[in-house]
């Protein structure tokens, strides 16, 4: 476990100590701040619009988010993966340089969560978190939370903090067990999204992107067998599995699922993932359909605003629909942010 000038207990403990208020009898009231705090948040991420802008590494960083927002005040806005190790590396840089945080903007972990500061703000915006260490994933949750609530220089106010089961990159997958090879372990991923949520005091929305499964669930990977009845029913049984391990944490209530498989092949690369592996809508109409509690969204191979459109009404309770980066460059399809 990564070493830090502070166990995770204490420094919840001590973003907790500046962050309660007091009520007429003196005692402290945090929880009931906290509350105040999640419902703002989830009323913030449910009143945003139906489209999201799919998170993306060396894509979707402050600036360009930005550039999105100037085009449309509403679409739900992601950051691209930042791993839970990184902000907490950083911020141990931080510590041990001994800066104040009331004069000294905390700059090591700036240009990872820092959101812009000019007019128009970033608005709903939900941060990514990669990792598979739960104790890490707190402590760098409650690193952002404690950023958000300086008075002095705030570096970040998200809407949500979302956790990455879902990249299929051979250097992350491969690498400690997280992205979409978290789907095989969905009782890691529920005390991952539990620490999350006890390190910013459940003041924050925890949601999950992830895909319909992996290669692993339907060795060997075919895509001449990954449509037979046999194979479609062990995925979904699998999927269904680790959505109903996940949502029983409490934490979780909303999910981001790619319509494919990941294949963790080495030789896979993410662009092979993003192409290959056929799309699956239906498993994703279908948890829509078996889990009416919880809120989906449907991500890839969404290339125009008709077919979001389409999606939305061929499944009456799909949350909302997820595009790709890819669409801000194509002139006419940058009218996709404006709703």
């Amino acid at each position: 476990m990564l070493k830090t000038s502070y166990p995770p207990r204490t420094l919840a403990s001590l973003i907790m100590v500046t962050t309660h208020s007091r009520n007429e009898n003196g005692h402290t009231s945090h929880i009931t701040q906290s509350k105040s705090l999640y419902h703002e948040k989830a009323c913030q991420l449910a009143n945003a619009s139906t489209l999201s802008l799919a998170p993306m590494m060396d894509y979707t960083d402050r600036h360009f988010r930005r550039l999105v927002r100037l085009i449309s005040t509403h679409t739900l806005l992601y950051t691209e993966m930042i791993t839970a190790n990184a902000i907490v590396q950083q911020h141990q840089k931080y510590i041990t340089a001994q800066s104040d945080p009331m004069t000294h903007p905390n700059r090591y972990l700036d240009k990872l969560i820092g959101q812009g500061r000019v007019e128009p703000l970033e608005g709903p915006c939900v941060l990514q978190l990669g990792g598979s260490n739960p104790d890490i994933l707190g402590q760098a949750t409650a690193i952002v939370f404690e950023q958000s609530q300086q008075q002095q220089h705030p570096l970040c106010d998200y809407t949500a903090i979302n956790l990455n089961c879902g990249c299929p990159s051979p250097k992350v997958a491969g690498s400690g067990c997280f992205g979409a090879a978290l789907m095989s372990e969905p009782h890691l991923v529920k005390d991952c999204v539990l620490a999350m949520s006890q390190g910013c005091h459940s003041t924050l929305p925890i949601t999950v992107k992830c895909r319909i499964g992996t290669d692993e669930h339907i060795a060997p990977f075919d895509t001449n067998n990954i449509h037979t009845p046999e194979t479609k029913k062990r995925l979904y049984q699998k999927l269904c599995e680790f959505i109903d391990i996940v949502s029983s944490s409490g934490v979780v209530t909303d999910f981001q699922i790619h319509s494919r498989i990941a294949v963790l092949d080495k030789n896979f690369s993410p662009a092979d993932n993003r192409n290959i592996p056929p799309l699956q809508y239906d498993l994703v109409y279908q948890l829509v359909h078996d889990f009416p509690h919880l809120s989906f969204s449907l991500n890839g191979g969404v290339d125009s605003l008709q077919h979001a459109q389409q999606h939305l009404h061929s499944c009456q309770g799909l949350k909302g629909v997820m595009v790709r980066v890819e669409l801000i460059y194509f002139g006419f399809k940058c009218t996709l942010l404006t709703c």
